[in-house]
């Protein structure tokens, strides 16, 4: 009977479930001063499988038991104009005794030793202060030449709005829930903005109405419209991921459990719900996607302003905005009240001329529901 080899990478599907979340249950993340997983139950691979055309997962073994996966999404997105088939590699979680085994070097030849000759690069976000993950960019061993070579190219910024109560300002923009007749002007604005953008997604009305029939709680009132002239000037969609995605809260540090009893005392007066306790999640909505004619930040806040007001009265804690580092629309969410988390984007290649000399001429784009 041939020996168990101690360490070894296979693939792994829904079955493995159980044992995944485990795995993330063991492995929190630190971030600004908290405790936090990123809860998928009961079905980690549902949001990965919906937003790509392939998906593979890779589980990391010491000897049969399971302490560690990651999944590799082939993704149709916009490259310098055009559609192209790019990776996006997300979900690297070890358990702590999967830690310094080489988990990674042995992925890269999982995930790349047999790649299509069509598919030439991928990009993945490593959240800063994760210093680990950035020591293993750009190491390379001889036992292992798949490892790819990486180049960070920008940043992703990511807003957690906390919906306080707020003095109300003029609203000199309408906005207003979406109805289904105007889905194609909707699909034109994403359109318009994402071919402009690096790993913009390839929008259609089919995709959008396929969310509608996928996601749960997801129809055409989770898109707000703005309008100017009665025309549509801008829309950005909302959506309350809790069915399929928690922000759970493992563990409060000493400064947050100060400003959890505070908000809490003052939850009643301000009218916000209190916050979670530990080993519960966030009340939180998430903007999965918006655009403005012009890309005028005035018409984004005036949806950002709508989207808040309708979630602050339906008694939740937090709106979530991403955006791009230097994005102009990002004045949009400078009013707010948030706690930023910053993640650096990177992509990676297994030909470093290929790394050293892409250009980026186009703001990056990442997707919200993979985050």
């Amino acid at each position: 009977m041939p020996e168990v080899p101690l360490y070894s990478v296979q693939e792994i599907d829904e079955t493995w479930n159980p044992q995944m979340m485990r795995i993330v249950q063991a492995a929190p993340i630190e971030a600004n001063g908290f405790k936090i997983i990123f809860d998928h139950s009961p079905d980690l691979f549902f949001l990965p499988r919906l937003r790509c055309n392939r998906l593979r997962c890779g589980g990391f073994f010491i000897r049969k038991q399971l302490h560690g996966f990651a999944m590799m999404l082939y993704k149709q997105v916009f490259v310098h104009g055009q559609p192209q088939t790019v990776l996006y590699f997300c979900n690297l979680v070890a358990s702590p005794e999967g830690r310094h085994k080489g988990m990674l070097y042995r992925m890269s030849d999982f995930f790349l030793e047999d790649l299509p000759e069509d598919i030439r690069m991928g990009h993945a976000v490593i959240m800063r202060g994760n210093v680990a993950a950035r020591r293993l960019l750009n190491r390379f061993h001889p036992r292992y030449p798949n490892m790819p070579y990486s180049r960070i190219i920008g940043a992703w910024h990511v807003k957690n709005i906390l919906l306080l109560p707020k003095l109300p300002g003029r609203q000199e923009i309408s906005v207003r829930p979406a109805r289904n007749d105007d889905l194609d002007t909707i699909v034109e604005l994403l359109q318009q903005e994402y071919q402009h953008r690096l790993f913009g997604p390839v929008i259609t009305k089919e995709s959008i109405q396929n969310l509608f029939r996928t996601l749960p709680n997801f129809n055409i009132a989770n898109f707000f419209v703005a309008e100017i002239g009665n025309e549509i000037a801008g829309l950005c969609c909302a959506w309350d991921m809790a069915p399929v995605k928690r922000n759970r809260v493992m563990r409060y540090g000493p400064r947050f459990k100060v400003l959890k009893r505070l908000v809490d005392f003052w939850a009643p007066v301000i009218r916000y719900p209190k916050l979670p306790d530990e080993g519960k999640a966030f009340k939180d909505v998430t903007i999965l996607e918006y655009a403005v004619k012009d890309r005028n930040p005035k018409i984004l806040k005036a949806l950002l302003d709508a989207i808040y007001r309708v979630y602050r009265k339906r008694g939740y804690h937090l709106m979530i905005f991403g955006h791009s580092a230097n994005d102009p629309l990002a004045k949009a969410a400078k009013p707010f009240f948030y706690q930023e988390v910053i993640s650096d984007i990177l992509i990676f290649s297994k030909s470093r001329q290929f790394v050293e000399e892409f250009p980026v001429d186009a703001l990056p784009y990442i997707d919200m529901m993979l985050l």
